[in-house]
């Protein structure tokens, strides 16, 4: 799998060179410094106040967030809708892009929260390594963790892409309402 880094990303923080000489920006480059496997997140997650609330139980810290995030597109896999549920799976599709999020939690209870919340579906979790390209074409290889679809291949609808902008629109306040609830509830969501 090949992950490129966003142009966008890039021309939005000064750019810097890591030991490999591949051109990465700051937040990347921090981020790699950091002792955690990143994750890649790519469905509801990618909203980014939903990921403040998981993260700090609070949705408007995205200022605490959004350094431990880097947008990348991956080739080669799409996201599909699962029948009946408002989140996506991740599936191979060679003629596919998406645009996914590389989240480096910074301590072990973020990972443990980002754990809890995404096996409360039909996802696994597996390491894989990714070759992350710049726009000069350089690599850098990276271990990561992703969440695959682990539920019946029936449940999918592949013919039905899944949009974070239109999950967002319709789904994202309803989706923080119960979070924020949830939360209340059951304090085991988000143990620190």
């Amino acid at each position: 799998m090949t992950l490129l880094l966003d142009t966008l990303t890039r021309a939005t923080r000064p750019a810097a060179e890591d030991r490999s000489g591949v051109e990465i920006d700051t937040n990347f480059q921090v981020c790699r410094k950091m002792q955690s496997r990143p994750v890649l997140i790519y469905g509801t997650l990618s909203a980014v106040s939903l990921l403040a609330l998981v993260l700090t139980r609070d949705r408007t810290r995205t200022n605490e967030v959004l350094p431990l995030v880097h947008r990348i597109k991956v080739p080669g896999y799409r996201l599909c809708s699962v029948r009946g549920k408002t989140y996506p799976a991740f599936i191979q599709d060679a003629s596919s892009w998406f645009n996914g999020i590389l989240l480096w939690p910074l301590t072990a209870s973020q990972r443990q929260i980002i754990n809890k919340y995404e096996e409360r579906g039909s996802y696994r979790r597996v390491e894989t390594t990714v070759a992350l390209q710049d726009v000069h074409g350089n690599f850098a290889y990276l271990a990561v963790d992703i969440y695959i679809w682990d539920g019946e291949a029936l449940e999918l609808d592949p013919t039905s892409p899944w949009s974070i902008d239109t999950w967002t629109h319709k789904h994202l306040d309803k989706m923080l309402d119960w979070y924020d609830a949830e939360k209340v509830q059951r304090n085991d969501l988000n143990d620190d």
